[in-house]
């Protein structure tokens, strides 16, 4: 165990991809808590996060604002970040928000705006326990009743989510990354998209096309409420059949809330069970009536299939984005080097959607 016990001392940070030094993290927290002494063991990253860097902890606190024993997580940007998301202050404020609004979240303890801890930016969050795998959750052998309780309940929080509006926060209170709001959803999307293509180094011509149809397709503007951005299987954690949190805050903001309904039925997010639009766990009216009894309204189908062919275009110029990214540590080479792989796979699925759509 590395312990940091007296008052608080600086030391070298980690070379960028190591993580978090134990020494410097039992510092810093020692710091934020006003513990007596703080003692760190057992730090190691966690599986999943393909952008992000996320690392387990347990951690001892003598005294301070968080007594005892606790396991904690640190999450913080990659060596080599993309473009896009709100950054780790933006994403920690988010996640506070919402917490408090009641989504289940792991709740979100202190903020490393400046990277003392690591050299890069990241905040530290309670551990919770479950599972993101895909493979797990669609392929394993949970119950078909169960895997239509958790798509219910998947819905339901994003009902809870969705009565965060612009008008329920005071201006004063917005986090940064929420102070600018969309004055039409979807072409702010595609404006967006548009931007992040030409930055690409090569044409694409498929998703220029798709983003084309979109744009003539895009339904008139909608009001706004605070979406996940990346909602779907892999993103949800899940314990014995229950959802115990909702994870990676770091493309959230103002949208329609049909995008985050229409992200988590693209069937980029279905891992080969087709048949099953909802995250392959189920079909889309159990995620529709989940979202409907708490309170949401209907969804709207017309408007949802414009934003699975949005996440369609969207995902393949993710996937083509990552392709391009410097691998840390380099055994991550292979995944990425997988992920811009299926981006053509998904140009195929955004042009079929967008063409789709234009028709009607």
């Amino acid at each position: 165990m590395m312990t940091c016990g007296g008052g608080p001392a600086s030391g070298p940070l980690p070379l960028a991809g190591q993580g978090p030094d134990a020494g410097a993290l039992a510092r810093w927290l020692q710091v934020r808590t006003g513990a007596n002494r703080v003692g760190i063991e057992g730090c190691e990253r966690l599986a999943g996060g393909a952008i992000q860097e996320t690392w387990g902890f347990d951690a001892e606190f003598a005294g301070g604002t968080l007594p005892g024993y606790h396991r904690l997580v640190f999450r913080m940007d990659p060596a080599c970040r993309l473009p896009q998301g709100i950054g780790r202050a933006g994403e920690c404020a988010v996640q506070r928000l919402v917490h408090g609004a009641g989504v289940t979240v792991a709740e979100p303890l202190f903020l490393d705006a400046d990277g003392s801890v690591a050299g890069r930016p990241g905040y530290v969050m309670r551990h919770v326990a479950g599972t993101t795998d895909p493979g797990a959750l669609v392929h394993g052998r949970l119950a078909a009743t169960t895997r239509t309780t958790l798509v219910r309940e998947a819905g339901r929080q994003l009902a809870i989510l969705h009565r965060i509006t612009p008008d329920s926060i005071a201006c004063s209170q917005r986090p940064d990354c929420l102070a600018r709001l969309p004055e039409d959803p979807a072409l702010h999307r595609l404006e967006t998209l548009e931007r992040e293509l030409d930055s690409l180094p090569e044409p694409l011509p498929a998703l220029e096309w798709a983003l084309r149809q979109l744009r003539r397709s895009a339904p008139r503007s909608r009001p706004v409420v605070l979406c996940h951005g990346d909602y779907r299987i892999g993103n949800i954690m899940v314990a014995d059949g229950t959802i115990t949190a909702v994870l990676d805050w770091e493309f959230a903001g103002w949208s329609d809330p049909m995008e985050d309904i229409g992200w988590f039925c693209s069937r980029c997010w279905r891992h080969g069970a087709d048949a099953r639009e909802a995250g392959g766990l189920a079909g889309r009216r159990e995620l529709e009536q989940g979202y409907a009894d708490a309170g949401a309204g209907p969804a709207d189908r017309d408007v949802i299939a414009f934003w699975e062919a949005v996440a369609a275009t969207r995902w393949a110029i993710i996937a083509h984005c990552q392709s391009r990214r410097t691998p840390t540590p380099p055994a991550l080479a292979l995944d990425l080097a997988l992920t811009g792989r299926k981006a053509v796979e998904v140009e195929l699925e955004a042009v079929t959607l967008a063409e789709a759509v234009r028709r009607g």
